[in-house]
């Protein structure tokens, strides 16, 4: 019995293959055929997006068609299901940090659908999304380190930019390592979709997220 979490996991795997290699993708909906290996393997994934849920997506399953550059054209599910597939789809984001923001559009679509998804989650505004601790350490600061988020929203969520300026330079590069913010928003600013979309993604969340509110 597949479940429908492991449908979507095959079509994300079967749609970065397809299209990766220049061809058309149509969602697979009857799964009668698959075999016991492929459904072991299904069962380990959903194991392991339901302890990491913000990584089923799109660019889990592109990285390793993106990062490298060897002839490989596929890469099975037991690489997904393994070591080797974590660590390469967080190399990726870390590459995405590094490249134009109109090259990552789907990711920072995806960043701005998690933090609506968190507001709602903890029954707060937008506005109050980077000022909100769950523990010690502001919660948006773990989305940023965990890849949850692209960088890139930080400089249009409310308060975000400052909070970062803000942290001693020490403490910064101990939690994240050495970015450079002042590229980064020079790059969003220089950009021609990710700067629009970012302004009116968050618009529609700030609106959709505050009808949302239990008070």
């Amino acid at each position: 019995m597949i479940t429908d979490p492991q449908k979507r996991i095959y079509n994300y795997y079967l749609r970065a293959f397809r299209i990766n290699n220049g061809n058309p993708f149509r969602p697979k909906k009857k799964f009668d055929d698959l075999k016991d290996d492929k459904k072991n393997q299904l069962i380990k994934l959903e194991k392991f997006f339901i302890k990491f849920p913000h990584l089923l997506n799109a660019d889990f399953f592109d990285a390793p068609y993106k990062l490298y550059s060897d002839d490989k054209k596929y890469y099975g599910l037991d690489f997904y299901a393994g070591n080797k597939g974590l660590s390469t789809c967080i190399n990726y984001y870390k590459f995405l940090q590094q490249t134009n923001p109109d090259n990552q559009l789907d990711y920072i679509k995806n960043s701005l659908k998690f933090i609506a998804n968190f507001c709602i989650e903890k029954n707060i505004s937008v506005s109050s999304y980077t000022s909100f601790r769950s523990v010690a350490q502001n919660d948006c600061l773990k989305h940023l380190k965990e890849h949850s988020i692209s960088w890139y929203c930080v400089f249009d969520i409310p308060k975000f930019r400052d909070l970062l300026f803000d942290l001693p330079k020490d403490e910064f590069e101990l939690y994240f390592g050495e970015i450079d913010l002042s590229s980064m928003e020079q790059q969003l600013a220089s950009s021609t979709e990710a700067k629009r979309i970012l302004k009116e993604g968050i618009k529609k969340i700030t609106t959709f997220v505050q009808k949302k509110l239990k008070y």
